[in-house]
């Protein structure tokens, strides 16, 4: 009986061991297989250095202002009696806006014109009197001072009758005209938008680092959403006389032409200015750094680079410098005709094999276009 069971453990031990043995020689051959097999190739998108030049920008933005401008209002109260002006309307220094009734004030006019006529005659009668020691001095002098004090009042006055008639205050265009004849208007109500529309003035802030390079009569770069696509040149004339203290910013005036009404006081710009000297760089797009907290990185390409290709890919540690839109400035760490990978590095590792897909290669613009929000 013992022998049958040591017989029986004997005949398990060996088929429970060749069933593991079995299993074993099954995972090391799976193991082997998949240690053989290779990950497919990443595709990625390529591109090969060029010096390029490179002009140092500041980025900021700015509102267009007019020169002259102003919402034109009446100083005095009083009924509006007529309004040559309309909407849209170019108009000259002096030229009549609104008129506001002045009868009263015109027959008030005449009435001191009248007395000032007679206090004029009388002064003149006096004069001659005194002459043949007919009156006294102090008559004659009562006349001057009531000759003078009449004619006070009658200009007083002249300046009111003014007051009712409404002048453009300088040249420039109207905006949408809201008052009526019969309208009563108040002192100080608006009547209308009156600017200057050509040039305009752009007011915006830089950096106080950027100071000394800005001086009266430079040039900066202006776009505004209506004209997209397009820049307009802009010359400075002014530089604020002190450093905003609290964000150590410095208020810059520049005067563009309107350029047939494409710029208009109010809109929103963006201004580039330019800073330093053109200098030569080797340009990546910035999609081409893998950045990490050792240092940036980017993959260099080598072996067959046309479109379809297969390459290999080695990292290059490098040192950058500005970025301009799309572009950012290498320092140092590559040269001149090298194949630098633009898309799918942070897929990549020392000696991985790519192949070469440059249909979508990612923007190098140094200026591109933002689409307005819609």
């Amino acid at each position: 009986m013992t022998r049958r069971m040591v017989i029986m453990l004997l005949c398990f031990v060996l088929v429970v061991g060749g069933l593991g043995l079995y299993k074993t020689m099954q995972i090391k051959a799976m193991m082997k297989k998949f240690a053989a097999m290779k990950p497919p190739p990443v595709p990625v998108s390529v591109i090969g250095l060029q010096p390029a030049q490179w002009q140092s920008q500041t980025n900021t933005v700015g509102s267009l202002r007019a020169v002259h401008g102003v919402d034109v209002s009446s100083e005095i109260a009083g009924l509006v009696v007529a309004v040559p002006m309309h909407s849209g309307q170019q108009v000259h220094r002096g030229q009549v806006l609104v008129q506001l009734n002045d009868a009263q004030e015109r027959a008030q006019q005449d009435a001191l014109k009248a007395a000032a006529d007679l206090a004029s005659i009388n002064l003149d009668r006096d004069r001659k009197q005194l002459l043949a020691h007919a009156v006294a001095q102090a008559v004659v002098d009562a006349d001057q001072a009531d000759l003078s004090g009449k004619l006070a009042q009658l200009h007083a006055q002249e300046a009111l009758v003014a007051k009712k008639t409404i002048r453009a205050p300088f040249e420039g265009r109207l905006g949408v005209v809201t008052v009526n004849p019969g309208q009563y208007v108040n002192a100080g109500d608006k009547l209308a938008s009156l600017q200057t529309t050509d040039p305009v003035l752009v007011d915006f802030t830089v950096p106080q680092s950027v100071v000394p390079q800005l001086h009266v009569d430079g040039h900066v770069k202006i776009k505004v959403d209506s004209a997209p696509g397009q820049e307009f040149s802009a010359r400075i004339t002014a530089l604020d006389s002190k450093v905003d203290a609290v964000t150590r910013n410095i208020m810059v005036e520049a005067s563009v032409a309107s350029h047939g009404g494409l710029l208009v006081p109010g809109m929103f710009a963006r201004v580039d200015v330019d800073t330093g000297d053109i200098q030569n760089y080797l340009t990546l797009p910035q999609t081409a750094v893998v950045y990490h907290p050792y240092g940036d990185v980017v993959f260099i390409a080598e072996g067959s680079t046309h479109q379809g290709g297969h390459a290999k890919v080695h990292q290059v540690f490098v040192n950058l410098g500005a970025t301009r839109g799309d572009q950012v400035a290498v320092l140092s760490g590559l040269s001149a005709g090298q194949m630098v990978v633009t898309s799918g590095g942070q897929l990549l590792k020392n000696d991985d094999e790519v192949i070469i897909d440059n249909q979508h290669a990612p923007s190098m613009e140094a200026h591109p276009e933002t689409p307005n929000d819609e």
